[in-house]
């Protein structure tokens, strides 16, 4: 199938206006992995290549594997600011290095670095603790490099995806609080980095529910990342068995 072309931003806020006004359905029985309950629709773009690493096979010995959660393409979002989401596959004490690249300019943009990750997962990074503003229109790279050896930087793993920011119509309603709905709609129009970002926010207000898990975890198929789909159901099936556990 080809990718689409997005719609308008209005259109799709005026869309999420509607969708918060339906049930939400967490807390509901959750959706089947596979089921097609969210279906990401890329923009229409003959781009190249976007994504570089990405995927759990491959690794061997204690070497960890990192990975972004972006598409094969340009990912879109509506916000100046959006959350950007990687993985890691095992804790690490060296240092990670997390940057925005304008293709057009030799320096990053932004440039954050962590003393190692005391957790293995899924991780967030916030752009909106720094002080960088997308432009609208305009595509960057970002990038997570794990640091194996200060004085040979060649060695370092590294993943990568591309972001654009969507134009902003100064028209349109403040997009609603987040909902499963909400992300269906942002996967639906192509908005890859919002639908993320929803589901995330669900998952932390719901840590036992598997709803937004198996939400992620198709996304995560549909842009060729099945390992990460894989583990995301499997923190999902774990959520819910602990949440069985406490019930009295």
């Amino acid at each position: 199938m080809p990718p689409r072309r997005p719609r308008p931003l209005s259109w799709l806020l005026a869309l999420l206006l509607v969708a918060v006004a339906l049930p939400f359905w967490a807390g509901a029985e959750a959706p089947a992995a596979g089921s097609g309950t969210i279906v990401y629709q890329p923009p229409r773009r003959g781009a190249p290549r976007a994504r570089i690493g990405g995927a759990t096979r491959g690794s061997h010995g204690s070497q960890p594997v990192v990975a972004v959660l972006a598409p094969d393409h340009v990912g879109l979002t509506s916000q100046d600011q959006p959350d950007l989401f990687w993985y890691i596959s095992q804790p690490v004490t060296q240092p990670v290095e997390l940057a925005i690249i304008d293709p057009e300019r030799p320096a990053p943009l932004l440039e954050e670095r962590l003393d190692g990750v005391p957790r293995a997962g899924i991780q967030r990074w916030r752009l909106a603790g720094h002080s960088l503003r997308l432009a609208p229109g305009k595509e960057y790279q970002w990038s997570v490099a794990m640091v194996l050896d200060p004085a040979h930087r060649s060695q370092d793993l590294v993943a990568g995806g591309m972001i654009e920011r969507l134009p902003p119509d100064p028209t349109a309603a403040p997009p609603p609080a987040p909902t499963a709905l909400a992300a269906v709609a942002y996967a639906q129009e192509g908005v890859w980095y919002d639908a993320l970002t929803c589901l995330a926010n669900l998952a932390d207000r719901l840590p036992d529910d598997p709803a937004p898990r198996l939400l992620r975890a198709e996304l995560l198929d549909q842009i060729g990342l099945p390992e990460l789909a894989t583990l995301e159901r499997t923190a999902a099936a774990d959520a819910s068995g602990a949440a069985g556990h406490r019930t009295p």
